[in-house]
Parts: C-alpha cells; structure tokens; sequence
C-alpha cells in the first residue's frame, strides 16, 4: 500500500504470492472479531470474518477483503493509511526481530548445554575408570567441574523461561 498520487485509488489489490502463502499469513494481520455494536466501524464497510481492517484506535481507514477487494471509510486518504500501515509493519517488525533474537539466545543456550553435557558425559565415565588410581582425584574434579558448568548453563535457560512468563503474565499486583 502506498500513497496514490493523481486519481481515484485502485479498487482491487495485486498479491504477488500464491494462495498457500496469502492465506498463512494473513492471520497474523488480521484484528479480532469486530462486534456489530462497535461504533468506530461505519455500517457501510461491513467486516467478516478474514478481512484486514486498517486504521486508528478511532475509525477504520480501508478495509481489505480477504479477496483482495477494498471498501474505504469516510474521509479516507491514501497518505494517512499508508502511514498506518507501516506504523503497524514496523511494530511488528520489532516483534519479529525480538523473536529472532530469542530464537537465537535459546539456539546458542541449547548447544551450549548439549556440548557441556557431552562433557559431563565423558568425564564421568573417565572419573569412573580411574577410581582408585593416582590420577582418580583429578578426574573426579574434573568431572564435577562439568556437571557444574553442565548445571549452570541449565539455570540460565530456567531464568530465561522465568523472565519469559513474567513477561507473559504482564505487570504483578503490588498488593
């Protein structure tokens, strides 16, 4: 969407992806169900179910059938939904790049925890080879160093999940 310059905006719009890929993310714009007693939709635009509606906290601007077919709302203008529009891209823009970050924290952690567990592993069972020999003492150290570093590396995965469903939660009572 863009602003229109010189003449009537198009009435239809032109997705150049195929069905499997417009209707899959689709979703992830769409705004809940709008109920018929909310005031800031105008009766002439009529939502269903599918459609994408744009526009302020207010009044809708356009609304975008699942068809690819547009209706506008009063004193519509090209220039302010194009401004909304890439208001609302660029919040989820931000979303998108946090999940990635996290994907990638969590990724990184994973290994981390996969490689320190493959030590563990191998140090116990070389611990467990030297019971009783003079090298048995280091090897036993050098196996609860790992199941240490192995535990540690656990904790922060336990704190990030931690911090993620406080994030979920949303603010605590002070009562």
């Amino acid at each position: 969407m863009g602003a229109h310059r010189g003449g009537p905006p198009k009435e239809r719009a032109t997705f150049v992806s195929n069905d499997d890929v417009l209707s899959s993310g689709w979703k992830m714009f769409q705004l809940p169900d709008l109920g018929a007693d909310d005031k800031s939709v105008p009766e002439n635009l009529d939502i269903q179910p599918g459609d994408m509606a744009l526009g302020t906290k207010d009044r809708v601007l356009v609304v975008i059938r699942a068809d690819g077919t547009l209706k506008y709302g009063p004193d519509y203008t090209p220039d302010e939904a194009a401004q909304v529009f890439w208001t609302v891209m660029a919040r989820k823009r931000v979303e998108f790049e946090e999940t990635l970050a996290l994907h990638n924290h969590l990724k990184d952690l994973v290994t981390q925890i996969g490689e320190a567990d493959l030590d563990n592993e191998k140090a116990i069972h070389l611990a467990r080879g030297l019971v009783g020999t003079p090298d048995g003492g280091a090897a036993s150290l050098k196996a609860f160093r790992a199941h240490a570093f192995l535990e540690g590396l656990v904790h922060q995965v336990i704190e990030l999940g931690r911090g993620l469903a406080k994030l979920k939660r949303g603010p605590e009572d002070p009562d």
